[in-house]
């Protein structure tokens, strides 16, 4: 199973929690306050293969160009497809930061819908103290806040 990022409103503990992609949106009870905590949007992962060095595992080849060339083609259109949909939804903020001047891109919150709107400046400011309370928590995991 999955490990997800959840955060307590109450506390500002961040913490990681091992559980079913069914349920990874579900509240989590703290484990610093025992009141629920909120899932956080996954971390970047980044990865990389260098077959030229050393021992290291090669590349598949099937000895089919035809199917190889299959694979690489899917591959390269999934790519496209998610760079197409980071623009979208980076063309939704701008949009949306350019029809509301006062607003800044830190007042922009994802609705569930994957939409998105700007928060009002109450909630801007909860954010902002929920953020500041989990500061120490993601400065003790050694996390970078970069």
């Amino acid at each position: 199973m999955p490990t997800y990022d959840y955060l307590c409103n109450e506390c500002g503990f961040l913490f990681e929690k091992t559980v079913s992609f069914s349920q990874r949106e579900s509240t989590q009870k703290c484990k610093n306050c025992g009141e629920p905590a909120i899932p956080q949007m996954t971390r970047d992962v980044s990865f990389s293969f260098n077959p030229s060095i050393g021992n290291s595992p090669k590349p598949p080849n099937t000895g089919i160009s035809g199917y190889d060339h299959k694979v690489d083609r899917a591959i390269g259109k999934s790519a496209e497809f998610g760079w197409e949909m980071q623009e979208k939804r980076a063309e939704q903020k701008r949009a949306l930061l350019r029809n509301n001047p006062n607003a800044e891109y830190g007042n922009i919150s994802r609705n569930p819908d994957n939409t998105y709107r700007v928060m009002s400046g109450e909630e801007t400011n909860k954010v902002d103290q929920r953020n500041k309370k989990a500061i120490p928590f993601i400065k003790k995991k050694g996390r970078s806040l970069g």
